[in-house]
């Protein structure tokens, strides 16, 4: 199943997941807040050399800010979300949170925009249960004006509450 993003968040709606990992099963919810292009001017005047390491011509880079609430008993490892959370365009073409290390890991621009939450370091705390926690998922999105986008899983299932 695939819900849009636009639609969700204008309505506020919590997405329920539910999706299997090497963890076991993880349940969660799941509510974007924002999706906005990011401003490349944004991203590089941190004058930190290690940001201009970070390939910006795969497309336009995209922010989906997200809260995420664990549902399971225990800490969840972070890094599900960005395993298993992924955009389909109106084409059901398949795009996947940005994994660049580059851009996650070494920008302050990454850390302001909580794309760090999700990245499942030894340094990034588990998902308590219950709590919510804020982050975001960079995507190279193409540069195409009409385009409508929805979230889904790579396995498991989505569906709005």
């Amino acid at each position: 199943m695939k819900i849009p993003v636009k639609e969700t968040i204008i309505s506020g709606d919590w997405l329920q997941c539910s999706t299997n990992t090497c963890d076991g099963e993880f349940c969660f919810r799941l509510r974007p807040t924002s999706f906005e292009k990011a401003v490349i001017s944004d991203i590089l005047p941190w004058g930190d050399d290690k940001c201009f390491k970070i390939n910006l011509n795969d497309g336009d880079l995209w922010i989906l800010k997200v809260q995420v609430i664990n549902l399971n008993k225990a800490p969840f490892d972070p890094s599900h979300i960005l395993d298993r959370v992924v955009l389909l365009d109106q084409d059901d073409f398949l795009f996947n949170p940005r994994q660049d290390r580059n851009l996650i890991e070494n920008s302050n621009f990454a850390e302001l925009m909580g794309l760090i939450r999700f990245i499942g370091q030894s340094t990034t705390p588990r998902l308590s249960p219950k709590v919510k926690s804020l982050g975001a998922l960079a995507f190279d999105l193409p540069d195409d004006e009409h385009a409508e986008y929805y979230i889904s899983l790579t396995e498991g299932s989505i569906k709005a509450v």
